[in-house]
């Protein structure tokens, strides 16, 4: 593969095709361009990172050799719990966070007066409730790029002078492509965005509150609503909770975790989704009513 950096442009790659990095074929191509350094060596690295998630096959009979699938390292659900909370607490506050573990607390119970000790409805439910709480807005956008953590990154990753700058789509100021109707990106200097960004950040405290511009978009309202949607049904899903119906519960309270994307493409991931869930839910809670007109 060659040396550190050529390894990373790979596994980014692969991280790209599996739909991982929520940025543009284009813009990733550009910023390897951009950084001047080993070009078409990164470029290919960052091709052969694709077609190795895509189609391991390939690169096994082009290779000669089996492809080994990079390892996802394991956490216990405790230490994943409260990675989460740490993760809520930066997001928002303590109190947001406190949230999403009294619903944990709330399913490890009901898990266990059903009979189970797996803790799978409680895992289920911990990584979708997080995905639904966590959701990217622009305060949270501004959070992350405004951490010394993404700073320390463009260090280690590029190398001489080099300039900064931020392609977004502000959906309340974005203008709109004349072909798609779709917010178009608009390319901001780094060193001035850098303070809106961080100003921005700090008023986090705003979010779902009246005073909250943002707040008022369709795409922040959807994403609320999924919320709420999704701590309704798990009232109910507790509330009809068996050994028999276990198996469907977590499928069911799973879908959330296939939401992929940002804007018109997370809203075609939103309807597959509701389809999903409204299939399930027919099937969790139709099978409950038969179970208890048998009682």
């Amino acid at each position: 593969m060659g040396d550190s950096i050529t390894a990373n442009i790979f596994l980014m790659g692969y991280a790209y095709q599996k739909g991982l990095i929520p940025l543009t074929l284009s813009s990733i191509v550009e910023a390897i361009r951009l950084n001047g350094v080993s070009v078409d060596t990164n470029l290919r690295a960052f091709s052969w990172g694709r077609i190795t998630a895509a189609e391991p096959d390939r690169v096994e009979t082009l290779s000669g050799e089996p492809v080994q699938q990079p390892e996802t390292p394991k956490i216990s659900l405790d230490d994943f719990i409260k990675d989460r909370i740490f993760d809520l607490t930066a997001y928002q506050n303590a109190d947001y966070a406190g949230r999403f573990k009294a619903w944990l607390d709330k399913v490890r119970k009901a898990e266990e007066a059903a009979g189970s000790s797996s803790r799978e409805l409680e895992e289920a439910v911990a990584r979708s409730l997080f995905k639904l709480m966590a959701y990217k807005d622009e305060y949270e956008v501004a959070r992350l790029y405004s951490t010394s953590r993404f700073r320390q990154k463009l260090i280690s990753q590029f190398d001489g002078d080099y300039t900064v700058s931020f392609n977004f789509a502000p959906p309340l100021f974005a203008p709109k492509n004349p072909i798609t109707g779709q917010p178009r990106k608009t390319q901001y200097n780094g060193r001035w965005m850098s303070y809106v960004l961080l100003v921005l950040s700090k008023m986090k405290f705003l979010r779902g509150t009246p005073c909250d511009l943002f707040g008022y978009h369709r795409d922040r309202k959807i994403e609320r609503q999924l919320l709420g949607d999704y701590e309704k049904l798990l009232l109910e899903v507790m509330g009809s909770l068996s050994p028999a119906n276990m198996e469907i519960a977590v499928a069911l309270t799973s879908l959330p975790q296939d939401i992929r994307g940002y804007g018109h493409v997370k809203n075609q991931s939103i309807f597959k989704f509701q389809q999903n869930q409204d299939k399930l839910s027919s099937e969790y809670f139709g099978q409950s009513n038969v179970m208890e007109a048998a009682e």
